[in-house]
């Protein structure tokens, strides 16, 4: 979107990106951290649109729970939940004028659309009947820790109930 369109709103414009911009941005970007054995980058960031793709200033960032049996199909849907709720919250606060920016200092791989293809989406899938979720959950707390260091304001929400609950 161009500038000019993006001043029309007093207090911008939001986006709920289905990733965490500083390391994927663009398209299908639960599947391509699945792809390149990177669960620990499954997430979602609500910012505000800028001219680029995926790099405006950061309201809420968040993780979902990563468990046995997630592929990418729920991975996604966990992340559009967690999207969601942040998108709401980030609306109430721009309401209350408590709505936090920051802004995104290291940007992401962008990944297009017509870069996710059959041949891709099959290789992801791969990678989870080869154990990329196994292998992840073993080194959670190792893996994690890059990624929440480099977390932009942290949404928190309370613990999801587990699926064997």
């Amino acid at each position: 979107l161009r500038t000019e369109l993006l001043s029309i709103p007093e207090h911008g414009v939001l986006n709920l990106h289905g990733g965490l911009s500083q390391f994927y941005r663009g398209l299908f970007t639960t599947d391509w951290a699945i792809h390149n054995r990177e669960p620990e980058c499954v997430g979602a960031t609500v910012h505000f649109v800028s001219e680029g793709v995926d790099d405006g200033d950061v309201v809420y960032q968040g993780r979902p729970r990563i468990e046995e049996g997630d592929h990418p199909n729920s991975l996604y849907e966990k992340v559009v939940r967690l999207g969601v709720a942040m998108m709401v919250r980030a609306v109430s606060d721009i309401d209350q004028s408590q709505c936090r920016r920051t802004r995104l200092e290291c940007r992401g791989r962008l990944y297009l659309h017509d870069m996710f293809d059959v041949s891709a989406k099959r290789a992801t899938w791969r990678q989870i009947e080869s154990g990329v979720i196994a292998d992840y959950l073993a080194n959670q707390a190792e893996r994690d820790r890059k990624v929440k260091e480099g977390l932009i304001n942290e949404f928190n929400t309370p613990l999801e109930p587990s699926k064997t609950a």
